[in-house]
């Protein structure tokens, strides 16, 4: 059995991963709390809060811990989790304190949780997470959670934020807070080509979206494509241009325009190993002032109690949310993507709202085009 430390000293071994200073200092004390997991001598507050810039290495680091503990810790990305949380409250909803019943179920299968994206963007989450956590952490769990940013600056000018400050004060309490900061993007050292990324017509004088669809064609073979088909997701019909098997087509406008939320994109990539994009416009641009819609998705939607207040947003941030939503979940799940696209990469949000978290999009669509993300799988 390796511990974290052996696997990533044998990764930079074996399949040539760098040596990074900040990734180190994460993974020794990855070590140290796998190696007191191991002894049955878990010291309170050895929980582990890992933080830095997109590409550093953060979801790696934890899965080099979760790969030590073979199982034996539930790897979940937020999402996931709060799909999870709210399938789980709705299931106990009656009882006298269904949250209380939520920690319990999820304790009895495993007391070390391993959480990958933690953030937050709406208080309504933020309270039902934070009591939720509160009641984890006096029942014994280990958690180990990465995020962009230190806890600190979690929900940073959010709505009713204030509520939210008792939870972070608790995680900075419960939790070792670690950065990963170093200079290195270890994405941009993977991804060398942009083979599922088009954006430029060809010597033969196609469109990027006649390009990916010559691709989808070449890839489904022999194989039967069925043709604007109508699919149930989430109990919301979503329209596909082509299926063939496992592989499905889209326009961007069928996955990203209108009400769509994580969940949609979780069960897609349950059914997909493949999806092709149509048609992805460039995205931001001016900020203005604009009234929040009610019922707006979940995990990226503002709470509906403020709905109608005035949000500075960019035009087509409503569509970049989802879409950094999507790319989030086929990354987690290793889902492959190949898109046509309006402009280069580094063009394709000219700023806005979400600024911020379509970094993370971006330096995850480079690293989708590497050799090692196309063979790995869940």
């Amino acid at each position: 059995m390796s511990s974290p430390l052996q696997i990533y000293k044998a990764d930079i071994r074996e399949k040539g991963h760098l040596d990074d200073r900040a990734q180190t200092q994460a993974i020794m004390a990855l070590d140290q709390l796998y190696q007191s997991i191991e002894r049955g001598s878990v010291a309170p507050g050895s929980s582990l809060y890992l933080w830095g810039p997109v590409g550093r290495g953060k979801t790696y680091v934890m899965d080099c811990f979760c790969r030590a503990l073979q199982g034996r810790a539930q790897r979940l990305h937020y999402y996931r989790f709060m799909q999870y949380l709210h399938s789980q409250l709705r299931a106990y909803q009656g009882n006298k304190d269904p949250l209380v019943l939520v920690a319990k179920e999820l304790l009895s299968k495993h007391k070390i949780l391993c959480l990958d994206e933690f953030f937050v963007s709406d208080i309504a989450d933020a309270m039902l997470l934070g009591r939720l956590l509160k009641v984890l952490f006096e029942q014994g769990l280990i958690l180990v959670t990465t995020s962009n940013v230190e806890p600190a600056e979690l929900y940073l000018d959010g709505l009713q934020r204030d509520r939210f400050l008792p939870a972070i004060a608790m995680l900075q309490q419960q939790l070792q807070v670690i950065s990963l900061r170093g200079e290195i993007d270890h994405r941009l050292a993977k991804g060398q080509s942009f083979n599922n990324y088009y954006f430029a017509a060809s010597g033969s004088g196609l469109s990027a979206s006649e390009q990916v669809v010559q691709r989808f064609e070449s890839d489904a073979g022999d194989r039967l494509i069925n043709r604007d088909l109508l699919l149930n997701i989430e109990s919301r019909s979503v329209e596909c241009l082509y299926q063939c098997e496992d592989l499905y087509c889209f326009s961007f406008q069928q996955l990203f325009v209108g009400p769509r939320s994580a969940n949609d994109y979780i069960a897609l990539s349950k059914i997909a190993s493949c999806i092709y994009l149509l048609d992805v416009p460039q995205l931001g641009g001016v900020l203005n002032e604009r009234k929040v819609a009610r019922g707006t998705e979940d995990t990226y939607n503002i709470n509906q109690r403020v709905a109608n207040r005035p949000f500075v947003m960019a035009k087509g941030d409503d569509e970049a949310r989802r879409f950094i939503s999507f790319i989030d979940e086929v990354y987690d799940q290793r889902t492959q993507v190949v898109m046509a696209v309006a402009v280069a990469l580094p063009k394709l949000y000219l700023g806005g709202r979400v600024e911020f978290e379509f970094q993370r999009a971006t330096s995850r669509i480079i690293e989708m085009q590497s050799t090692q993300y196309c063979a790995e799988e869940v």
